[in-house]
This record gives C-alpha cells, sequence and structure tokens, in this order.
C-alpha cells in the first residue's frame, strides 16, 4: 500500500512540475527559473546511468554481505547521473558544461578568485595574498565574499597544475563529482556508526545517492559537505561510545577542514549538542568529565591546525571569520527572505533537493515508530529536528536545495529506517520514482546558469 502511495505521489509531483504549476519550483520571493528540455534525451541517458544502480540494489538484496560491493555500484551510478545531467543543460550533450559552471563567475566565482590571484589583476604569491584574504573577500565575486579559503584554494591548485585553462576547470568540475559520489558512501558509514544498523544504512545511502540536489547542482562545492558532516558527526559518535582520545583528535581534524570550506558546517552543533545530551541522559555510556575531555582535545586541535596554518601561511582565521559574518549581513538583506514564510519554503526547498518523495517516507517512518520506543527513533528525531531548528530559527534562510545539502545524510536516517522495512520490490519502486522526479526536475528547473 505504501509503494503505491509513493508512485501516485511521484506522478503527482511530475505532473505538477511538467506542467510549471506555480510554486512547485519555490516561493515568490526566490523561484527557481523554469525551463523545458526534451524530454527524451534526459530521461534516456538518466534511465542508462541509473543502471549501475540498479546492479547495485540486486546485488545487496542477494547477498548483504555484499554491502561495499553494491555501494561502490551506487556511489558510480551518482558519479555518472551528475555528467549527464550536466552534458543535459543546454542541449546537445557536452561534458564542457562543467567546465562552463566552473568557470561562471556568477555560478559560484571560486575558479574566477583563483584565477585572478594566479594570473590576474590581483595576481601575486601564495603567501601575500592568504594573509590578506579577509581584507580581499568584499571584492571577490558570488559566494566567495562569505566563505573561507577553502574553495579558492582547490581551483588555485588545479590553475598551478594545468594553467588558467578549462582543462583546469573540467579537471576541478570533475574532481567535485567524484567527491560527491563518495558522500553516499560516508553517508552509509555515518549512519551505520549511529544507528549500528548496516541495513538502514544502505538505504538511506541509496535514497541519498539519487536527491536532486546532490545531483543537479553539480560542480557545486555544496555537494561534497556531506563528506565533512559524516566524519564530524561519525567521529564524535565513535569518541563518546568508545571512550577514546584518537576520535577526539579525528573530530577535531574534521572541524578544522569543514571550517575551511565553509561556516555552514558549524550548524551542525545542534545535533552534536543534542546527541551528547542523549549519550548523558538515556544511553548513560559516557559521564560529562569525558565529555568535556573530548571537547578540549577537539578545540586543541583545532588551535592547533591553524596555528600551524597562521606560523606557515600568515591566515587570519579569526578575521576570517568575522570578515564572512559581515558580508553575509550585508548581502542578506536585498535577498528580501520574509520571516517566518521562511519557515515552509526553506523546508519546502529541502524537500525538493532530496526529491519531495523524502517527506512521504519521513512521514510513514513517523507513523511507524509513532509506538516504538528506542535509540533509533530518538537519533532520527534529532536529525529531524537539527533540520527543523535550523528553518524555525532562520540560520541559513537561503537556496535550501543546495546550501542544505551538508544536513542531507541526517534526513537519510528516518529514511533508511523505513525503507529497510520494505521488501525488495517496493524499495526499488521508490528508487525509481525517485528517478523520475530528478529527470522531471532537470527537463524543468534551472539551477546553475552560466
Amino acid at each position: 500500500m505504501r509503494a503505491r502511495l509513493v508512485i501516485l505521489f511521484s506522478i503527482v509531483v511530475v505532473t505538477l512540475v511538467f506542467l510549471h504549476v506555480r510554486h512547485m519550483n519555490g516561493p515568490g520571493y526566490f523561484p527557481w527559473e523554469w525551463r523545458r528540455l526534451h524530454p527524451l534525451p534526459s530521461f534516456a541517458l538518466i534511465a542508462a546511468a541509473m543502471l549501475p544502480f540498479c546492479a547495485g540494489q540486486l546485488v545487496y538484496a542477494r547477498s548483504p554481505r555484499r554491502v561495499w560491493r553494491s555501494l561502490a555500484a551506487v556511489a558510480a551510478s551518482t558519479c555518472v547521473l551528475q555528467v549527464v545531467c550536466a552534458g543535459l543543460n543546454n542541449p546537445p550533450f557536452d561534458v564542457h558544461r562543467i567546465s562552463d559552471v566552473v568557470e561562471s563567475p556568477s555560478a559560484t566565482g571560486y575558479y574566477t578568485i583563483a584565477a585572478d590571484l594566479f594570473a590576474g589583476s590581483h595576481a601575486r604569491p601564495l603567501r601575500e595574498w592568504l594573509p590578506a584574504y579577509a581584507t580581499l573577500m568584499p571584492s571577490f565575486p558570488s559566494h566567495g565574499q562569505t566563505k573561507p579559503p577553502g574553495p579558492v584554494l582547490y581551483y588555485y591548485a588545479f590553475i598551478n597544475l594545468f594553467g588558467s585553462n578549462s582543462t583546469a576547470a573540467l579537471a576541478g568540475g570533475a574532481l567535485v563529482g567524484v567527491l560527491a559520489a563518495a558522500g553516499v558512501v560516508c553517508t552509509f558509514l555515518l549512519l551505520e556508526v549511529l544507528l549500528e544498523n548496516s541495513a538502514a544504512a544502505f538505504h538511506g545511502a541509496s535514497f541519498f545517492a539519487l536527491c536532486p540536489g546532490l545531483l543537479l547542482f553539480f560542480p557545486e562545492f555544496d555537494q561534497i559537505y556531506p563528506i565533512f558532516t559524516a566524519a564530524m558527526l561519525a567521529w564524535w559518535s565513535l569518541a563518546m561510545k568508545r571512550r577514546s582520545i584518537l576520535y577526539a583528535v579525528a573530530f577535531g581534524v574534521a572541524l578544522s577542514a569543514a571550517i575551511f570550506w565553509s561556516y555552514s558546517l558549524l550548524l551542525l552543533g545542534i545535533f552534536l549538542a543534542a546527541y551528547t545530551i542523549v549519550g548523558l541522559t538515556v544511553d548513560r555510556a559516557t559521564g560529562p568529565g569525558w565529555v568535556l575531555t573530548c571537547a578540549a582535545v577537539a578545540v586543541l586541535v583545532v588551535f592547533a591546525v591553524y596555528g600551524t596554518v597562521w606560523l606557515a601561511f600568515g591566515f587570519d582565521a579569526v578575521g576570517t571569520f568575522r570578515a564572512a559574518v559581515a558580508n553575509q549581513a550585508r548581502l542578506l538583506p536585498p535577498l528580501h527572505r520574509p520571516y517566518p514564510q521562511t519557515i515552509f519554503w526553506d523546508l519546502f526547498d529541502f524537500a525538493l533537493g532530496t526529491g519531495w518523495v523524502s517527506a512521504l517516507l519521513v512521514g510513514f517512518w513517523l507513523h511507524r515508530s509513532a509506538r516504538r520506543a528506542g535509540r533509533d527513533r530518538l537519533i532520527a528525531l534529532l536529525a529531524l529536528g537539527q533540520i527543523a531548528s535550523v528553518a524555525i530559527v532562520g540560520l541559513l534562510q537561503t537556496e535550501t536545495a543546495r546550501v542544505w545539502i551538508f544536513m542531507m545524510p541526517l534526513a537519510m536516517i528516518p529514511i533508511g529506517l523505513e525503507l529497510q522495512e520494505w521488501t525488495a520490490r517496493s524499495r526499488f519502486a521508490v528508487y525509481a520514482c525517485l528517478a523520475l522526479v530528478v529527470a522531471a526536475i532537470h527537463q524543468n528547473m534551472i539551477f546553475l546558469g552560466t
């Protein structure tokens, strides 16, 4: 019955998208632009790119012990799907659409900034511009004004290797796609650590592999942030469960790396705090003294990492953070995000980024688990609470189908728990519906302009 509801729901959603019904593309104050692509190439190539995914599901259904082989096939499908969707953005198919997006100042601007610092009007050695990064940020295009230097340094490395040309842009963009697919594997690992349930982890990761936000924003760095999410949350969880300083150190390293790429990842502190409280009050697997020790170790690691970077390159991490916050405060008001309307529309856009089917599956899980008390249910509710809290407080009111990708692995917790209860045939129907939604959104909405 539930599989039939998913199929019916997906047909309705796809129909509304193809009819360009108002608000299916977002709120009036920030809609995704409508378009119409020929459906045949998109459906055909997306179906072909789904073949590794289908093979992975069949392998897992026959032998769950071959989970890594299955995951490899699922992640490979994610890679191919990204390239297919990017190449078809402006028919005929052309992989150079990837480099077009990377080189576009309006899409992200990171490559543009890196090229300018390498050989443009602001060209100077790394040891000169990295210390001055905070003062340079207001002059950067697009997202560069509110981000730490990780994304710029990423493309700076490729330009240093290949020169300031489309080859560097294409190579850098391609690696983003590979890292985004690696996020599928990392999501599996995160769910396995949190739930200690390989089946739910595999099904959650499989759903994540087909989410429109993960596939259609390629090549954007938001796609790789689930790697940081998985690393931070998994290592903190392991530090609590296994009482190991090494995992606390690993958490500190992951946190240091995360905030070198995006300050948005700091919002995961909501889940980390709630998860820690659960560990203290419900699981009783650890005590306040150990939590404080792990937190102190992590903070010391962050200070050690950024202290080393400051000594080696003169990078001012605190000044850069302050500049990013100031720039964000200056840029946000003209975007006209009317709170509290943003609460609903941020969640709606997040649902769009996860294919809308996700909302139905979460609803099924909430109904199924209503009478089931247990640790899995509590962790899933914490995950949903993380997402809801960001929306309610209005902490990140912008393009949530893209910007909230780092929280998508958390949404996969209740989805994975729900799908593990379904038959293999019913799960396959869910994945087919999600692929159909991806194709419909791809053909009818523009996410990346050049």
